[in-house]
C-alpha cells in the first residue's frame, strides 16, 4: 500500500503539535509523550546511606531514598538524579561526560536541565542546552552489586520537539522494585537535535539527537554495573517519538549493535517515514535564511559564528513559527508531501558516503544490513487516531478559521494516494465512511474517518508489516505483540481540566477512547499519581499487571512468560495475535482482524 496519505496525515498532525507549542494561547501543555508535572517534594531529598555508589578509589556517588511510590513498598529502591552523560557543542556530536564528575563525593540528587523546548514539561523544570543529563533506579540491594540485574533504558516521546525523562510519568521506582534497573534519559530535541543544513557555513547531519540517546547507551555500558545492572542485559524501550527511536537503534543504526540486547516501541506510527538529506537539507537551509531574517547578526553576514550565538530560545521559537507559516497550505495542498516528521531523525545518503552514514534505512521495511535481530515487543492503544485527528482539526482551526476537513478533501486523499479502486476499498468499511461517522465526534466527520485510518494503517497494520518483515529475517528473534484497550479514568492531555483541552476533548474519559501515550501510567504504575482524576476498581491492577510484565520482558527477553504469548505471523499478508491488556479482559486478540489488516490495508497495492 502507498505510505504517502498515512505518514503526511500523522506528519501533519504532529506539525500542528509543533507549532502549537510556540502558541501558548493554544493551550498545548503536555504534548504527546510529554510527562506531566512532577509533584512538589515536601523537602529537598538528601543523600542517603543506602544510596552510596562506590566509582573508584575515593570517588562515590550519592542518591536518594525514592518516596514516589507507597511507603509500604516491599523493596527498597533508590534513585540518583541528573548524572551528566554527555557534553555537546550546538549542532555537533555529543563526547562522553567524565565520569565521576566531580572528586570524592558527588550528590545526584536533582534532575538535571531538560533540552531546550517551547513548553517546558513541568513548571518546576529549567531548560538549557546544557541538558545531557541521565537517571538511575536501582534497588537498595544491588548498589554495589555489579552485573546483578538487567537494566531497563527508557527513551522519552515528544514528537522530538518537547520532553525530558525527569516527570513523573516516568519514575522508574516501581520497575526497579520488580528487580531491575531502569534509566531515563534527555536528548537534544528540535531544530538543535535535528537540523539537518549546509549553508551560511552551518554543517549539520539532522541526527544529534539519536547521537545523544546512543551515547547515553554506551555510558550505560560502561558504568550502570556499579549500580547493580548487567551491562550484558540491556533493553530499551521507547513511545511515541521514544518508539521510533528504538526502531531506528534496531532496525538501521549500525552503531547501536551490542549496546542493548532487547527492545520495546510502544505506540511507533510506523508509517511515519522519514525524510532523506535530499529533502531535509533544503528544509533546514530555509529554516537558516528565515532564522537570519528574523535574528540578524549585530553586523555582518549570518553564519556559522551568527547561529552559534543565536539564544537557544529565539531557535525554538523560530522553529516552530517558520513550519506553522505555511501550515494552511501545507495542509490544504495534500497533508504535507515531503517525508517525515517536521524536526525528526534523518536516512543518511547511499553508498557513496557509506564511512559517514548513521541511519541507513526505514524501520518499516525491517532489519538494515549488518544488524542482527534481537528480541522486540511492540504494541498499539486502540484508538490511536483519534488525539492526531483533533489535535489537526484544533491547530488547523487556529491557523484558519472556520476550517473543517470536508468529506470532498478526505475522499480526494484517498484517491490521491489509493486510487479510485482504493477509495471504493476503504469506503466499503463503516469506520472509514464519513458519513457514518457523523454522531462519533464531534470535531469533525471526516477527521472521526481520518483518526480510524490513521489508528487501522498508520499505526496497528504498519507495526504488524514491520514485525513480519522481522520475522521473516534470517536468524530472526522472539517477537511478542499487546493491545492496550483499557477505558480511560484520565484524559493525559487535558489533566487541568481545562474548558479548552488541548485535544478537543477527544481523548476525555466519557468518550471512552483509549488514546495515543495512555498506557505509559500503566508501564510504570504512575496511575495513582495522575491528578483531578479517579481511578477506577481495575486500573491499579492492570498497572501492576503491566509493569510486571514490562519487567519480566527485561529479565528474559526469550521467554518473558505469561501474560506475554509469542507473535507469529502466518505468511506476508498474514498477522499473528496479541496479549491485550484491559482490566476486565485479558485474552489474546487477533490485531490483523481488529485493524481490517488482512481484510484491507495488506491488499491495498501503491500508486505507480
Amino acid at each position: 500500500m502507498s505510505p504517502k496519505f498515512l505518514r503526511g496525515a500523522l506528519a501533519a498532525a504532529v506539525l500542528v503539535i509543533s507549532a502549537a507549542a510556540t502558541a501558548h494561547a493554544q493551550g498545548l501543555v503536555n504534548p504527546p509523550g510529554v510527562a506531566l508535572e512532577r509533584p512538589a517534594a515536601a523537602a529537598p531529598p538528601t543523600c542517603d546511606t543506602q544510596a552510596i555508589v562506590t566509582i573508584s578509589a575515593g570517588n562515590t556517588v550519592c542518591g536518594f531514598q525514592s518516596a514516589m511510590r507507597a511507603p509500604g513498598a516491599s523493596t527498597p529502591v533508590v534513585a540518583f538524579a541528573g548524572i551528566r552523560y554527555g557534553n555537546a557543542k550546538r549542532l555537533q556530536g555529543p563526547t562522553m561526560a567524565p565520569w565521576p564528575a566531580v572528586q570524592g563525593q558527588m550528590n545526584a540528587l536533582a534532575f538535571g536541565d531538560e533540552c531546550p523546548q517551547a513548553i517546558s514539561s513541568s513548571s518546576q523544570a529549567v531548560a538549557s542546552e546544557d541538558c545531557l543529563f541521565l537517571n538511575v533506579w536501582a534497588p537498595a540491594s544491588a548498589v554495589n552489586h555489579p552485573n546483578t540485574l538487567p537494566v531497563m533504558v527508557f527513551i522519552h516521546g515528544g514528537a522530538f520537539v518537547v520532553g525530558a525523562g525527569s516527570g513523573f510519568l516516568y519514575d522508574g521506582t516501581a520497575l526497579a522494585s520488580r528487580g531491575v534497573v531502569v534509566v531515563t534519559l534527555n536528548y537534544r530535541l528540535g531544530a538543535l537535535g535535528f537540523l539537518a543544513a549546509d549553508k551560511y557555513g552551518v554543517n549539520a547531519n539532522g541526527n544529534f539527537g539519536l547521537m545523544d540517546q546512543q551515547l547515553a547507551l554506551q555510558w550505560v555500558q560502561k558504568n550502570i554495573a556499579a549500580f547493580g545492572g548487567n551491562p550484558g542485559q540491556v533493553t530499551i524501550f521507547g513511545e511515541s517519538a521514544g518508539a521510533m527511536s528504538v526502531g531506528l537503534h534496531t532496525f538501521d543504526i549500525p552503531s547501536s549493535a551490542g549496546l542493548f540486547q532487547s527492545a520495546i516501541m510502544e505506540s511507533n506510527p510506523m508509517l511515519a517515514r522519514y525524510r532523506s538529506l535530499f529533502f531535509a537539507l533544503p528544509l533546514g537551509n530555509k529554516f537558516l535564511t528565515y532564522l537570519c531574517q528574523k535574528d540578524p547578526p549585530a553586523s555582518g553576514p549570518c553564519n556559522a559564528q551568527w547561529f552559534d550565538q543565536v539564544p537557544w530560545k529565539h531557535v525554538v521559537t523560530a522553529q516552530t513559527a517558520f513550519l506553522s507559516k505555511n501550515l494552511k497550505l501545507d495542509v490544504l495542498l495534500g497533508v504535507l508531501s515531503t517525508k517525515g516528521l517536521p524536526w525528526g531523525p534523518v536516512v543518511d545518503p547511499s553508498a557513496w558516503v557509506e564511512s559517514r552514514r548513521f541511519v541507513v534505512g526505514e524501520p518499516y521495511d525491517g532489519y538494515g544490513p549488518g544488524l542482527k535481530p534481537v528480541p522486540l515487543a511492540f504494541g498499539v492503544n486502540k484508538n490511536e487516531g483519534v488525539l492526531f485527528a483533533a489535535l489537526a482539526a484544533k491547530g488547523m482551526n487556529a491557523v484558519a478559521p472556520n476550517y473543517a476537513p470536508s468529506q470532498t478533501l478526505y475522499s480526494g486523499l484517498l484517491t490521491k494516494d489509493f486510487g479510485v479502486a482504493g477509495l471504493n476499498a476503504i469506503a466499503k468499511y463503516d469506520a472509514y465512511r464519513t458519513a457514518k461517522q457523523q454522531a462519533q465526534y464531534y470535531y469533525s466527520a471526516s477527521g472521526a474517518a481520518l483518526a480510524n485510518v490513521l489508528e487501522d494503517g498508520g499505526f496497528a497494520a504498519a507495526n504488524l508489516v514491520a514485525a513480519n518483515r522481522a520475522l521473516a529475517h534470517a536468524n530472526a528473534a522472539p517477537v511478542y505483540a499487546y493491545y492496550f484497550s483499557q477505558p480511560p479514568f484520565f484524559d493525559l492531555y487535558n489533566v487541568a481540566n481545562s474548558q479548552n483541552p488541548t485535544d478537543n476533548g477527544a481523548c476525555a474519559p466519557e468518550t471512552g477512547h483509549v488514546c495515543h501515550g495512555n498506557e505509559l501510567p500503566y508501564v510504570f504504575d504512575t496511575v495513582d499519581l495522575i491528578p483531578n482524576y479517579k481511578m477506577n476498581a481495575t486500573d491499579q491492577p492492570l498497572a501492576d499487571a503491566m509493569n510486571a510484565a514490562w519487567a519480566a520482558f527485561a529479565k528474559s527477553p526469550t521467554s518473558p512468560g505469561a501474560p506475554w504469548t509469542s507473535y507469529a505471523s502466518t505468511g506476508s499478508a498474514s498477522f499473528g495475535t496479541a496479549i491485550q491488556f484491559n482490566g476486565t479482559d485479558s485474552s489474546p486478540v487477533a490485531i490483523g482482524t481488529i485493524t481490517n489488516a488482512e481484510s484491507l490495508w495488506s491488499k491495498l497495492p501503491p500508486l505507480k
